[in-house]
């Protein structure tokens, strides 16, 4: 049995550098383990209802890429076979909106045309 103990503190960003560079020399892996979570059954009902009533999806997640993609797929988020927009797509597109205050939505929706 291998011991290792870390020199810096669990947790921080200097820990996981060390285990990275360190902790993970001459390992054998002895087992995989997969665990799946599924989406709540009326999650894709409701992103259904949404859909129709106009609304867009921004999903935000702490899943990698891969799995928020599998995700979003099976409730209907993602509902072709692109690339979904990054974090850098969001806000490369956010630099061209006009700065300032919102205008008021009342006064958008009941213009006199």
């Amino acid at each position: 049995m291998r011991e290792y103990i870390p020199c810096h503190t669990i947790g921080t960003n200097d820990f996981s550098a060390e285990i990275r560079e360190k902790g993970l020399e001459a390992l054998t892996i002895v087992g995989i383990l997969g665990l799946m979570d599924p989406p709540r059954p009326e999650s894709a009902v409701t992103v259904q209802g949404c859909r129709k009533a106009g609304i867009r999806f921004l999903m935000v997640t702490g899943d990698s890429g891969w799995t928020a993609v599998a995700i979003a797929r099976q409730v209907g988020i993602i509902t072709d076979h692109s690339e979904p927009d990054s974090l850098a797509d969001v806000t490369e597109g956010m630099q061209d909106m006009p700065r300032g205050p919102l205008p008021n939505w009342w006064d958008l929706t009941h213009r006199k045309k």
